[in-house]
C-alpha cells in the first residue's frame, strides 16, 4: 500500500490474502503508522500477524498490538531489514 489509509483497506477487506507480516513505516501519509498499528489491532485476525516497524523513531511501546517483532530506526540497515523478514516468511505456513 502507498499509505496508511490504502493498508488499512487491503488489510481489512474481505476476501483478501492474509499477509505473512505486516511492515509499518511510521511516517506514512494520511494515517500514520502508530494509527493504522491501533486500527488493526480491532480486528481479532490481524492481531496475530507479525510486525516490522520502520522509524525515524526510537522503539516505544504500542500495547494494542503487543510488541513489535523487530523496529528498524532509520537509516534502514536493508541487510537486517531483508533477513529479519525473510525469517518471518520462513516460520510462516
Amino acid at each position: 500500500a502507498g499509505n496508511g489509509g490504502e493498508a488499512i483497506h487491503v488489510l481489512t477487506s474481505p476476501g483478501k490474502p492474509d499477509p505473512s507480516c505486516i511492515l509499518v513505516d511510521f511516517l506514512m501519509p494520511q494515517v500514520d503508522g502508530a494509527e493504522l498499528l491501533r486500527i488493526l489491532g480491532s480486528y481479532a485476525r490481524l492481531q496475530v500477524f507479525p510486525v516490522i516497524v520502520l522509524s525515524a523513531q526510537p522503539p516505544q511501546p504500542l500495547p494494542w498490538i503487543g510488541r513489535p517483532l523487530a523496529w528498524f530506526v532509520k537509516p534502514i540497515d536493508w541487510p537486517t531489514l531483508l533477513q529479519s523478514i525473510a525469517g518471518v516468511l520462513v516460520r510462516t505456513p
